[in-house]
């Protein structure tokens, strides 16, 4: 079994990062001096490339509304280095997508989108929805706040 077979077909599937290569490989069996030989050839042709793959991985994430927080951890569990993670915050700044806070406000108005009446229980549902995409609490409580100003709004009408 050759070291370089089994890392490009690793990478036919889908992009990878480091982390999950050196895992790979190292449950495959090759020793660390194989590893880091591989890994540096993989580098130098940016078939692995941590900062375009925080970038991608971002991009999607953000179009599906998750928060920086799940974002960032999801990367962590994937091996991605911390010099990379850091990528993330000019990439946030950098992509054209709305704020943290209008995302979370977004995915909170698709769950409240067809409920006729805005209680207590719904806006846990939408805390804890938001905490589960990963929003700090500042923007959760934030977007609550909107919430119920609407629900006081509605009762007023």
């Amino acid at each position: 079994m050759d070291i370089r077979d089994v890392s490009l077909n690793y990478l036919t599937h889908r992009s990878r990062t480091s982390g999950e290569m050196r895992k790979r490989l190292s449950e495959k069996g090759f020793s660390e001096d194989e590893i880091s030989t591989e890994m540096q050839f993989l580098n130098e042709l940016h078939y692995i490339d941590d900062f375009e793959y925080v970038r991608q991985y971002a991009e999607f994430c953000f179009s599906k509304g998750k928060g920086i927080r799940r974002i960032r951890n999801e990367l962590i569990q994937k091996g991605v280095d911390y010099v990379a993670l850091e990528e993330l915050k000019e990439i946030q700044s950098e992509v054209d997508f709305a704020s943290e806070q209008e995302r979370a406000l977004l995915q909170a108005e698709k769950l409240i989108a067809d409920k006729k009446e805005i209680d207590d229980k719904l806006l846990a549902k939408v805390g804890r929805k938001l905490a589960a995409l990963g929003y700090d609490s500042e923007t959760t409580y934030q977007v609550l706040g909107v919430l119920m100003r609407k629900k006081r709004q509605d009762n007023m009408d």
